[in-house]
């Protein structure tokens, strides 16, 4: 029942986080002449996955290890699901895409063009649902057991991508 409250604590924390960072512009609503708007959704969505995934990836070089124990990492990754999950179903093509990567480069040092569609495509190939879900749900064996499954395939999928950037 604690980790019940501690984790929802967090997804509400990490939906404030998300809602509040996205009612700052970043630069005064223009548009840089590559036609990527630095006030728009998904820009801004796209710098919340960059900072979070900077975050998760500082913790992993410190820790040497994914540790989805630890509550600031917790948040990292519900911040993480929140923003990726705007990004699912959106073609390379599309503006929402180009302005959501650009936010993800622009938010971190270790992501850059060369590894940007790699991330988003690998990140969102993954079900973060129940790192959003997370205290929402009922206390059901098979619910803990699901996500004690997807949180060790994030875990090592995390691990894979932390360990291939070279920084």
């Amino acid at each position: 029942m604690k980790i019940k409250i501690i984790l929802a604590a967090i997804v509400l924390a990490a939906i404030s986080f998300t809602a509040c960072s996205s009612l700052t512009g970043t630069t005064n609503g223009t548009t840089p002449s590559n036609g990527i708007s630095t006030t728009s959704t998904a820009y801004l969505n796209g710098k919340t996955f960059g900072t979070s995934f900077t975050s998760l990836y500082s913790a992993y070089k410190a820790a040497g290890k994914v540790d989805l124990t630890n509550a600031s990492n917790l948040l990292n990754m519900a911040q993480l699901a929140s923003a990726v999950s705007a990004i699912k179903g959106n073609a390379k093509n599309t503006t929402f895409y180009k302005e959501f990567s650009a936010g993800a480069i622009a938010s971190s040092g270790i992501i850059n063009t060369a590894n940007v569609d790699n991330l988003i495509t690998t990140i969102s190939g993954l079900n973060l649902s129940s790192f959003i879900n997370t205290g929402n749900n009922g206390s059901s064996t098979s619910t803990t057991t699901n996500n004690a499954a997807t949180a060790a395939t994030t875990a090592a999928t995390l691990a894979s991508l932390f360990s291939s950037i070279q920084k």
